[in-house]
């Protein structure tokens, strides 16, 4: 289970850094201390299913895990979409709720089962399209490198866009750090990957 990795990766490696970016940085440890608070936070919303529109940045891939860690179906939108765009989208899911901040603290989660991942179709071949992803399934399909090396990885893609949660999951299984930069510019990329020291970039 995709909670049971990052916590296997804290109890082994607790100050190894997983999220950095100029804004914030968590070790491991940190990153699943926040994940049960946000997890805690989500269970106690009455709702079944969520969307969230945060720009890419550490408090997001705590969301994201959260909620997969609370049982919630969380379907990430990209800052770009205008408020008519995403309350059309988010009715037709019926997701009565969508975050724009990173939730208020809880206090402890119940254990449950892990919900999907949801994320949209491009929408190049007619309207966008919910597909689900198994947290599971996308955590097996990645290549194990049995590797310590310490391997810091350029976030490249957006993290509602398959191509983004596909490098955070190998990260993750990997024990290794995912560098997010400011903002989808150039500047801000080159700005992240020398102050942090990227290694590898997808």
């Amino acid at each position: 289970m995709i909670d049971q990795l990052l916590r296997e990766a804290a109890e082994a490696a607790p100050e190894l850094p997983f999220l950095l970016s100029p804004r914030s940085r968590l070790s491991y440890a940190e990153a699943l201390a926040e994940c049960e608070r946000v997890a805690a936070a989500l269970q106690a919303l009455p709702d079944e299913a969520l969307a969230c529109q945060l720009p890419d940045s550490v408090a997001l891939v705590t969301l994201l895990l959260g909620a997969a860690m609370a049982g919630k179906p969380l379907l990430p939108l990209g800052t770009h979409l205008d408020p008519e765009v995403v309350a059309t989208l988010t009715a037709s899911l019926g997701i009565n709720t969508v975050l724009n901040e990173p939730p208020a603290a809880g206090t402890s989660s119940a254990a449950c089962c892990p919900a999907p991942l949801w994320l949209l179709t491009s929408g190049t071949a007619g309207p966008p399209k919910r597909v689900s992803y198994d947290w599971d399934d996308l955590a097996a399909q990645v290549p194990r490198t049995g590797t310590t090396i310490d391997r810091r990885w350029l976030l490249a893609y957006r993290l509602s866009h398959f191509a983004g949660i596909q490098m955070l999951t190998h990260v993750l299984v990997n024990r290794q750090t995912l560098v997010i930069p400011t903002s989808d510019a150039v500047a801000d990329a080159i700005d992240a990957a020398r102050r942090f020291g990227v290694t590898h970039l997808s």
